[in-house]
Order: C-alpha cells, then sequence, then structure tokens
C-alpha cells in the first residue's frame, strides 16, 4: 500500500472506531426513557383546567370608521 492510501484510511478508520466508542460510553450512561403513553400523560392539559379564551383573529384595515377609547 502506498503512503498516501495509508494516509487517508488510518484516520478514517480511528475516527469511526472512536465514534462507535464514543456512542456506546453517551449510550450506556443515558438514562432509561420513559414509555410514550406516560409521556403523553405528562404532556396533557390537567382535566381540572378550562379552556382559555381566544381572540377571535379579525383585524380591521380600515380603522378610521372605528372610534378608539
Amino acid at each position: 500500500m502506498s503512503d498516501a492510501v495509508v494516509f487517508l484510511v488510518l484516520p478514517s478508520l480511528a475516527a469511526t472506531l472512536g465514534s462507535v466508542l464514543l456512542w456506546l460510553w453517551s449510550r450506556r450512561r443515558r438514562p432509561v426513557e420513559s414509555g410514550f403513553q406516560e409521556q403523553l400523560r405528562a404532556l396533557a392539559p390537567d382535566d381540572r383546567s378550562r379552556p382559555h379564551p381566544q381572540p377571535s383573529g379579525i383585524v380591521r384595515f380600515d380603522d378610521s370608521s372605528v372610534e378608539e377609547t
């Protein structure tokens, strides 16, 4: 093998191996995630809470006829 091929292949292999080792190490340290249903329950609104009133979203372009108070 020529020096150029070795110069390109060895760092690529080292980077790949390092990435795999880092991925395995970080995966082991990560806490176990809860189930999908538990996440949905945590994000769901409380049954006792009332819906908030929403504005109509209608905006007039011609405000000259409307008097501001």
